[in-house]
């Protein structure tokens, strides 16, 4: 009966070894294979992303359509939009209606408070042979490089501004 017990004792020892060993090889590898890409990433940005942003949009594709718009913020809420070359009103933004647009706005509109600048001062719109449409703020230099990256339905409201400019 002795041995018997002996021979449980050490099948638990030899269970508790197993238990005791460290994380297995793959998760090494996985480790290894993630500092890797971390460092790839890290070596390949500036080349993907250029510092010099004047750089990067002189090597842009050029422009089909550009218009300078000023948004006026009207006593119901809506939004009067109008042509800064002509000085006329082009569009009205609704309460509820363009909601990308309007948000992107509002984004705005708290950027130019901090930096004390009015609401009303010209925004550009401008859409490039590519097809991309391109929002910028003149006064603060805050831009949206492609609005068609935010979906088709979001879109909308810079092509009809940017087509009611082509209007006779």
């Amino acid at each position: 009966m002795g041995n018997e017990q002996e021979d449980i004792v050490s099948e638990q020892e030899k269970q508790e070894k197993k238990v005791r060993k460290g994380p297995p090889i793959g998760f090494f590898v996985i480790l290894a294979g993630l500092v890797g890409l971390a460092v790839f990433i890290a070596s390949t940005s500036e080349r993907i992303t250029p510092e010099d942003r004047a750089a990067a949009d002189q090597l842009s594709v050029p422009v089909v359509a550009s218009l300078d718009v000023s948004f006026v913020v009207q006593d119901d809420g809506s939004v009067a939009v109008y042509d800064v070359a002509t000085d006329e009103q082009i569009d009205t933004l609704l309460p509820g209606h363009d909601k990308f647009l309007q948000q992107l706005l509002e984004k705005y509109r708290r950027d130019r408070k901090k930096a004390g600048v009015e609401f009303e001062e010209p925004y550009r719109l401008i859409q490039v042979a590519d097809g991309r449409v391109i929002f910028k703020d003149l006064v603060t230099g805050n831009k949206l490089d492609n609005v068609w990256a935010f979906g088709t339905d979001n879109v909308k409201p810079f092509l009809r501004l940017l087509q009611g400019a082509e209007r006779p």
